[in-house]
């Protein structure tokens, strides 16, 4: 109502609302519900509500997949899984080591790739992405 009527202290208190519900009681049943509710009725631009939602998700991280919920909206509101995604890679890439590394394989079209590894992964062994092949060498 607040963006319809272009409200925006009705927008602030909705925002501030349901980041402290969000916050203090998380439950993926109501939480799924209401994403695609907001998902639903706010526009795209319009990023106060949803922000809350994929940052509370992200939150979650990777264990938000565990829950029975998930397999019931996935197939809903794709733009929040698009959000959610590029919430969780703001939230763990930088905690990534990227490294170059070079195919052992003669046959491999993939001669270069870049990796993420975990920080302090000092195993200079990985799959090539392009052939799957083990014993590729670190290029650091």
């Amino acid at each position: 109502m607040g963006e319809k009527y272009d409200i925006a202290p009705l927008k602030d208190l909705a925002q501030i609302k349901t980041e402290n519900i969000l916050t203090l009681e998380w439950t993926p049943t109501y939480f799924f519900d209401a994403v695609n509710e907001v998902y639903e009725s706010t526009i795209p631009k319009d990023r106060g509500l949803r922000d809350i939602y994929v940052q509370v998700a992200t939150a979650q991280g990777p264990k938000l997949f565990t829950n029975k919920e998930v397999k019931r909206v996935m197939d809903q509101n794709g733009q929040f899984w698009k959000d959610y995604a590029k919430g969780l890679n703001e939230k763990y890439t930088p905690f990534m080591d990227q490294t170059r590394i070079k195919c052992q394989s003669a046959g491999c079209l993939n001669k270069y790739s870049t990796l993420m590894f975990r920080p302090g992964y000092s195993d200079n062994r990985a799959h090539c992405p392009s052939c799957g092949m083990l014993s590729v060498a670190n290029l650091m």
